[in-house]
């Protein structure tokens, strides 16, 4: 039997204002869908964040998102990742850990790559 990987979703979450954080909540939520439909488990710590924001310190959740991605055992990282200082931080620790990273593919999250790891 097959053991289901689990792929973190590595994005912005922060933005100037609460309409920014929606839509970068729901880019991850869309993106985990689809890690969904490829037959992995997503692990999305934008939908933990949007209900909990403001409940604790900036270096508190970056501890905790990044103890969630150590756990996994892929990265997917989302377009616009360039912007936030949490999703490069993400991307250096599984660089440092060696864990497949799968940085996007133009303007898209790179799918097509992370199918092939996952069913490879």
């Amino acid at each position: 039997m097959r053991t289901m990987k689990l792929v973190y979703i590595a994005g912005p979450f922060s933005a100037d204002d609460g309409w920014g954080v929606a839509q970068n909540v729901h880019r991850a939520e869309a993106a985990a869908r689809a890690v969904v439909r490829l037959g992995a488990m997503p692990v999305t710590p934008h939908s933990i964040g949007a209900r909990m924001a403001g409940t604790e310190t900036q270096e508190f959740w970056r501890a905790g998102t990044l103890e969630l991605m150590r756990r996994a055992d892929a990265v997917l990282v989302l377009p616009r990742y360039e912007c936030s200082i949490g999703t490069k931080g993400e991307i250096a620790e599984a660089q440092r850990l060696r864990m497949p990273l799968f940085l996007p593919a133009g303007d898209e999250p790179n799918f097509e790559a992370l199918s092939s790891w996952i069913w490879g």
